[in-house]
């Protein structure tokens, strides 16, 4: 028998971000779209952080990602220093644009919440 409750599995995190072992907490299921939307923008949140620390990561240890690989003939010292310019610029262009979808998302997280 339906009980009007939704039992949903939520990690909780630690002082030092660290996800702890998954707890069952019981919600009612009117509150179920509410939390599932928190789930989904908490997640893309925590896939930009990841996505922008690997790129800033590439940066200073450059370190050239397969998407920012772009063919350029070496054939010439200036097409070798073009290679490099293009790669870091696309790379630093990916974190502008991180960041911008990390603040939307944000925005979208604390106007639902």
């Amino acid at each position: 028998m339906f009980d009007g409750l939704l039992y949903i599995n939520i990690p909780r995190l630690s002082h030092n971000g660290m996800e702890n072992p998954r707890t069952t907490i019981k919600f009612l299921a009117s509150q179920a779209k509410s939390i599932h939307l928190y789930k989904g923008l908490r997640s893309k949140i925590l896939k930009c952080n990841a996505n922008i620390y690997f790129n800033k990561q590439c940066l200073t240890k450059n370190l050239t990602p397969k998407y920012a690989t772009i063919k350029v003939p070496k054939t010439s010292k200036a097409a070798q220093s073009t290679q490099s310019k293009v790669t870091r610029i696309r790379i630093k262009d990916e974190i502008k644009f991180l960041y911008k979808k990390k603040i939307n998302s944000t925005n979208n997280f604390t106007k639902h919440t």
